[in-house]
């Protein structure tokens, strides 16, 4: 059954302090009983969170939006510490941070990408805007549907059904935007963890915004050929691990690179591999295939922000245990 979330926005949560606007940061603070509608985060990390796609009113393109779950009284045993879901407004879907007012009401509908990805399916969350300055006929009746909803006038979750006045729009978006926020907050992710301690959701999701990172940071661009096909939502460029997820490898950009797909593959199977010097080292064996031939010993391309430079000791890890992989099969 397909569901939408609904909330009416108060005047703590959008940074309004003794009735002045911007006096804090903005978010949408998300009920735990309709916390099952975002992807699941841990309770024993930290803070856990994950980048989840937003379309704002009025706009065909997505935006990489923090979902945050503050977990200090929970993951740490803090007394006083906090427990709640935050997602977190941004430049790209707040620029001026003052669009959304205390008592307007919004709908976030999750709705499925065209895209099917191997590794599982992706989510965008469209949102409907409804005004407390032009409360209407629309409004009215949220207003009766939250009346009644988990938490009564504040938040609810409801069959799509329950809403057949809004004309909901199913399509996926044009592009996505990662905003300067997203970029920052993207480095505090381990380069590699100890342990994968994830459900499947919460790690296609955490898979999903690594993607979207990296290829913003490689201009979505392959890091060896320098190129790319694009056309619409088509795009032959995706995000290698360095240290595979598998094998405890982190999402922060630096155990990332941006890759064509058929280098992708070479790149797992372990025909080539990026020396610390930055360099294509392709394997003795695989010399004979043209195709890698020409790109032995190429300087790949790196982001113009240095900080999203492969790591080199995860470059250094993947030579030790990837190195010439495919002469095992």
């Amino acid at each position: 059954m397909q569901r939408v979330y609904i909330r009416r926005l108060n005047s703590q949560e959008l940074g309004y302090r003794g009735g002045e606007p911007k006096k804090a940061g903005r978010y949408i603070f998300v009920s735990k009983r309709c916390v099952s509608y975002f992807p699941p985060l841990s309770e024993r990390i930290i803070n856990d969170h994950v980048f989840i796609n937003i379309i704002p009113p009025n706009s065909d393109k997505s935006v990489l939006t923090n979902f945050v779950y503050h977990n200090s009284k929970i993951a740490e045993n803090v007394i006083g510490g906090r427990d709640e879901f935050r997602i977190y407004l941004n430049r790209g879907n707040d620029p001026e941070r003052d669009f959304f007012k205390p008592g307007d009401i919004i709908i976030l509908h999750r709705i499925e990408s065209r895209r099917r990805r191997p590794n599982g399916q992706e989510y965008f969350y469209r949102v409907y805007y409804y005004p407390v300055r032009n409360a209407r006929v629309n409004y009215k009746r949220l207003e009766r549907i939250l009346s009644s909803g988990v938490v009564p006038n504040s938040h609810a979750l409801v069959p799509v059904s329950s809403i057949p006045f809004v004309g909901l729009n199913l399509r996926p978006p044009s592009a996505t935007v990662v905003p300067q926020e997203i970029t920052e907050e993207a480095f505090n992710d381990l380069v590699t963890e100890e342990t994968i301690d994830m459900d499947e959701f919460r790690g296609i999701a955490k898979n999903n915004s690594f993607r979207e990172i990296i290829k913003f940071f490689y201009n979505y661009k392959c890091a060896i050929t320098k190129t790319s096909i694009r056309y619409g939502e088509l795009l032959n460029i995706e995000a290698a691990h360095i240290i595979p997820r598998t094998d405890g490898g982190g999402n922060n950009p630096t155990n990332g690179i941006a890759l064509s797909k058929d280098l992708h593959w070479a790149f797992d199977k372990g025909f080539f591999v990026i020396d610390t010097d930055y360099k294509v080292s392709v394997h003795p064996e695989a010399m004979h295939i043209e195709l890698l031939k020409n790109i032995a010993n190429i300087r790949i391309l790196l982001p113009q922000d240095e900080r999203a430079w492969p790591n080199k000791n995860c470059l250094e890890w993947r030579r030790k245990k990837f190195y010439g992989f495919f002469l095992e099969y």
